[in-house]
């Protein structure tokens, strides 16, 4: 069975993705110039492109590291785990320690879903923020046999970070 993403998320990423870039390359062509004394009239817009940054990095980052789809493949016991520009990711039953519940909160809403924790460290996000559905992934573990250990809270950066850790 394969669970594709979430194309509202997906689509919308990349929507805002090109209108802070064209914000950012206007700003970039059409600032002010320096003047030779401070002018605190010139911080607000450095600060709005150093909001806008921060806001750019984190949707590339979810683009290209977020699961981008699962196959499930009952018969072998494992997950392939599609990513956006990188290669699958195959896992086996037999390699995963546990698994938690979470929850992702943006402004508008709240998406539920698992973080699945390998025996080698290594974390999988699988929630309806990035994939269609995680339901039927989270029916392959109980099926599996996978302890289940509670909820976890989730963090971007954290996961960002244990993501480079294991690559």
């Amino acid at each position: 069975m394969f669970i594709s993403f979430n194309k509202y998320q997906f689509y919308g990423k990349f929507f805002v993705l090109v209108l802070i870039s064209f914000a950012a390359g206007f700003f970039i062509y059409y600032h002010p110039p320096f003047p030779k004394s401070f002018d605190w009239q010139l911080i607000f817009p450095f600060v709005i492109c150093i909001i806008l940054a921060v806001a750019l990095i984190l949707i590339v980052m979810q683009l290209l590291f977020f699961p981008h789809g699962v196959l499930i493949d009952s018969t072998n016991q494992s997950l392939t785990i599609h990513y956006f520009l990188k290669s699958a990711n195959t896992v086996n039953a037999s390699d995963i320690m546990y698994y938690t519940t979470t929850k992702i909160i943006t402004r508008s809403s709240r998406y539920e879903g698992i973080l699945v924790r390998t025996i080698s460290g290594q974390k999988f996000l699988f929630t309806d923020f990035n994939l269609a559905d995680y339901k039927p992934i989270r029916a392959f573990l109980v099926n599996s046999k996978i302890t289940f250990s509670g909820h976890e809270k989730f963090k971007n950066i954290p996961y960002f970070i244990n993501f480079f850790k294991h690559r």
